[in-house]
């Protein structure tokens, strides 16, 4: 699924890239939040032993090129936006390659020695905001696959390497493993609770989301000091110090071969050496590359893995290398694969195009056409072949970004999902555990609580699946979603499952949900719920604002698969009214996980999130109870059709634009959208 406004807020702060050449450079020791300018007409290659020389010392090799020509620039105000950073360096001429802001000082890296010298030259003792600014050389960092190498050299030498260079996090993790076999390592690193009963694995995850909403609850209490009363009430009826009641763990309906889609790597096998399709034993700035065989990964079914091996021996005898991450050199990077419970098996080549001409890929899709029509290949029955061409430097980029061109066989699959049917692409949205996704979809349903007079706005809402489970159940489902390629499918599988009442908007959410909501009748369609469903990263902060400018928005069910990355969202949910957060702010009351993910730390977690009106209570509360409608003349509502407060027990015209009015419709049959 993708995210309706763009890069979510986490990503751009964690993200740290610089396009050079029309490709892009990744910096794998780059953890802290950086900003990136483009240089499109500058050097990025990466330096070897027999490279060119970039740095004074001459020992470049052994560095990235966005670290060797670095410089630190020191006693920055106090204050500063990263943008006016960008444009007090510009103003004298000088165009970095990134800009990293720190607390008090901040990095700058350049394409050569003699834009540094330069830098250095021109913004040494500028005077800014009264700070006279100090700048000197910064120090380059070593790339990790280089560090490594020189490790092993040393060793032979006699030296020990692990009192010459100082271990990370990763590389100690490394040394820990070396004493398992390459199939637990591997299974360590899939499914890192493999070793424990479900029972224990169900405590841990249960007792992560305890202490993440306590940590929640924390920063309501520092964000609205509104709401410290009701954390307060909410953590004596609990007896804990969570924001809200969390119900027990919902656990995956099955262990074994539950997950639906999968990205495996081609590497080589570190002990023998061999071309190989599976799962990576380690990660690149740990200094690993090997790839190890998923034949003793239980969540892989067996025609998978019967997949693997003919992909493999294909592999093995092409003329084409592995993709290697450390120089970017190589061919064959990751097969991508996609089942339902039916068994039908999609799979994408994702290859790298280097220099292959038009005429070589026309001779490489042909071959792999033959070999799965009439070769080795064809004793798996495989619906839909895919493959992708791409010249992206970044190895871990998502599949769904991919231009995947059509081989043979079908162009979809097909899976069955709470007695719906739902045709999958190679780039759509659907979870990865079809069994646990009905229990998912299933407690969002109850959650919503949904009637007759129910509207419920799917946003992010992908190949439109949650929004068509509760379908029957309501009146009417808006689905918004950014992709056309999802929209497009999200409109067949409503025609598909005989679905009338669903219509999918493909645009920005942060102008289309607010269209949509102004345009709805609150005085007939009181009840209108959100469901939303982001990216991993959570959604952009403008589609939180634009959920809280919606008055008539009571309810929002928010669900998330990395509860840490999408707490900014939650935050900005409660916190209090601003000129940036207009509207009423909506406050947690119930939260679940559920099992998307077993033998690994990862859940899904639900929320419930209600709207909180003027006087303190939740809108849903005010909804339950009985009250007059709002004064009408000639059959229209008083003062541009805001809601009526309730007072006294008569309704008067009101400038709160989050009471909820309790009319009821008399014309169930009528859209909840007004026809012009």
């Amino acid at each position: 699924m993708e995210v309706n406004t763009g890069a979510s807020r986490e990503q751009s702060e964690t993200t740290e890239t610089v396009a050079q050449l029309g490709t892009i450079v990744q910096d794998p020791d780059q953890t802290a939040a950086t900003a990136t300018i483009s240089a499109d007409n500058g050097h990025a290659e990466k330096c070897t032993a027999t490279g060119e020389q970039g740095a004074e010392d001459g020992a470049t090799s052994n560095l990235f090129t966005s670290e060797i020509f670095k410089i630190e620039i020191q006693n920055l105000p106090k204050y500063f936006g990263y943008n006016q950073l960008k444009k007090r360096i510009s103003n004298h001429g000088i165009k970095p390659v990134k800009v990293k802001p720190m607390k008090g000082y901040c990095f700058v890296t350049f394409r050569n020695e003699e834009e540094r010298l330069e830098a250095i030259e021109k913004l040494d003792g500028h005077i800014w905001k009264g700070c006279r600014l100090h700048v000197k050389k910064a120090q380059a960092k070593e790339d990790p696959m280089v560090k490594k190498r020189k490790g092993e050299e040393e060793s032979d030498r006699g030296k020990e390497a692990s009192k010459k260079a100082k271990v990370d996090d990763c590389e100690a993790k490394e040394e820990e493993t070396a004493t398992l076999s390459l199939a637990e390592t591997v299974k360590d690193r899939v499914i890192p609770l493999w070793r424990k009963p479900y029972e224990d694995q169900l405590k841990i995850k249960q007792a992560d989301i305890v202490q993440f909403l306590k940590s929640l609850a924390r920063g309501i209490e520092n964000g609205n000091k509104d709401m410290i009363p009701y954390l307060r009430e909410q953590q004596r009826a609990n007896k804990n110090y969570m924001c809200c009641p969390l119900d027990d763990i919902k656990q995956s309906p099955s262990l074994r071969n539950v997950r639906n889609k999968w990205s495996f790597s081609c590497g080589l096998r570190p002990d023998t050496g061999e071309k190989t399709v599976g799962f990576r034993v380690g990660r690149y700035e740990a200094g690993s590359t090997g790839v190890v065989d998923a034949y003793d990964i239980d969540i892989v079914p067996d025609y998978v893995k019967n997949f693997i091996r003919v992909m493999e021996s294909y592999i093995r005898v092409s003329e084409l290398g592995l993709y290697q991450a450390e120089d970017h050199s190589g061919y064959w990077e990751t097969i991508l694969v996609r089942t339902t419970q039916s068994r039908q098996l999609m799979v994408g080549i994702c290859m790298r195009l280097q220099q292959l001409s038009e005429e070589d890929t026309k001779k490489e899709v042909a071959a792999l056409e033959d070999y799965f029509t009439n070769g080795g290949g064809s004793s798996v029955a495989i619906t839909c072949l895919y493959i992708a061409f791409t010249s992206r430097k970044q190895p871990e980029e998502s599949s769904s970004h991919l231009q995947w061109h059509h081989i043979l066989g079908e162009k979809t699959i097909t899976e069955d999902l709470l007695g719906l049917k739902f045709r999958i692409s190679p780039n759509s949205f659907f979870q990865v555990n079809t069994l646990a996704t009905e229990v998912l979809y299933s407690t969002v349903r109850d959650w919503c609580t949904p009637t007759e007079d129910t509207v419920v706005l799917d946003i992010c809402c992908g190949t439109g699946t949650i929004g068509q489970t509760i379908a029957k159940d309501v009146k009417k489902v808006y689905g918004f979603e950014l992709v056309e390629e999802a929209i497009e499918d999200a409109k067949y599988n409503a025609a598909l499952n005989g679905i009338s009442n669903a219509e999918y908007i493909c645009g920005d959410a942060t102008t289309e949900v607010p269209d949509v909501v102004s345009k709805i009748k609150p005085y007939i369609y009181k009840d209108i719920v959100a469901i939303l469903d982001p990216p991993r990263a959570g959604c952009n902060v403008r589609v939180i604002q634009a959920i809280r400018k919606c008055s008539s928005i009571n309810r929002l069910v928010y669900i998330s698969c990395s509860v840490h990355l999408a707490k900014p969202n939650f935050l900005d949910l409660i916190r209090p009214s601003s000129n940036k957060y207009r509207g009423a702010p909506f406050r947690p009351v119930r939260a679940v996980a559920v099992d998307l993910f077993p033998h690994t730390r990862h859940v899904e977690l639900i929320i419930l999130f209600e709207r909180v009106t003027p006087s303190g209570t939740r809108a849903a509360d005010c909804a339950s109870n009985t009250a007059p409608s709002a004064e009408t003349s000639g059959g229209t509502t008083l003062a541009n059709n805001k809601l009526a407060s309730i007072s006294n027990g008569t309704a008067s015209a009101s400038n709160v634009n989050f009471a909820v009015n309790s009319k009821t419709s008399s014309v169930n049959n009528e859209s909840p959208v007004d026809k012009n």
